[in-house]
């Protein structure tokens, strides 16, 4: 599993999208690590030198699972979709979805 630091942030995340075609409750998240949420997949997403290490290792594609705010959680999760150009954000999936392409990237606190 490669990994990078963000000192910036506080994290270390990895940065190849596994678990691909898994529904987003079939997902094992390896001991020590979470699945990022909305607003700190989107403060890393912002830096543009972490952003660019995660789409040059996913080949410019990326489709993920992040954690729903608190509020949506027990009924939807979110995704985010991203290539070199553009990028999606949605938080109405259902957890029941999965597609091929669809996987998951993790992270946690620095020590």
């Amino acid at each position: 599993m490669e990994t990078m630091k963000c000192s910036e942030l506080g994290i270390e995340f990895t940065l190849e999208q596994e678990q691909n075609g898994k529904k987003f409750l079939e997902i094992k998240i390896p001991e020590g690590w979470k699945i990022f949420d909305i607003p700190l997949f989107t403060a890393l997403w912002s830096i543009k030198k972490y952003r660019n290490a995660i789409l040059k290792v996913n080949k410019n594609k990326l489709w993920i699972f992040l954690e729903n705010f608190d509020y949506l959680k027990d009924k939807y999760v979110a995704r985010f979709q991203a290539d070199s150009k553009w990028a999606d954000l949605g938080w109405g999936g259902i957890p029941q979805d999965s597609f091929a392409s669809l996987g998951v990237i993790f992270w946690r606190k620095l020590k």
